[in-house]
């Protein structure tokens, strides 16, 4: 039995090295904190992109009443691509495109209509939040641009 159980060891670790060496499959569990920049006025906003159970969320969009979405990844030269959206209750959606190296995180954010005109693109630049951090939404006092009534609690 002690044996049989060292040999599933050996292939769970095996099979793992192998998969992490064709390429990310997920990047759940992880956050990335930074900014969004408008194309169109150029104003900037606090963002943190977390990654959870095959969902993103964006934390400035959930200010706004956008729920998680789900994501995809590909991989190439060693740089991950993610595609994943959010949508909120009108139909709106926000699709966010990034790429990942190393510890940054950065793309767009473009945000449709229901009806899948261009409101506004914003670029995306965040770093991973390192172990023992908390990737919150900054409070209300810390995080001015959305109204008290907006802000998530």
């Amino acid at each position: 039995m002690k044996q049989i159980a060292i040999v599933v060891a050996v292939l769970c670790v095996t099979l793992g090295t192998c998969w992490n060496a064709l390429g990310q499959t997920t990047l759940d569990g992880k956050s990335y904190t930074g900014t969004l920049t408008s194309k169109n006025d150029g104003k900037t906003y606090d963002e943190t992109i977390i990654f959870e159970k095959g969902m993103i969320r964006s934390t400035a969009c959930e200010a706004m009443g956008f729920k998680a979405g789900k994501y995809s990844l590909s991989e190439k030269d060693g740089i991950t691509t993610v595609k994943g959206s959010v949508k909120n209750e009108k139909g709106n959606v926000n699709k966010i495109e990034a790429t990942v190296k190393g510890d940054k995180l950065t793309g767009t954010l473009t945000g449709e209509t229901a009806d899948g005109k261009t409101e506004d693109t914003m670029t995306l630049t965040a770093e991973i939040v390192k172990a023992g951090k908390k990737a919150e939404h900054p409070a209300a006092a810390e995080h001015p641009e959305h109204p008290a009534a907006e802000h998530p609690k």
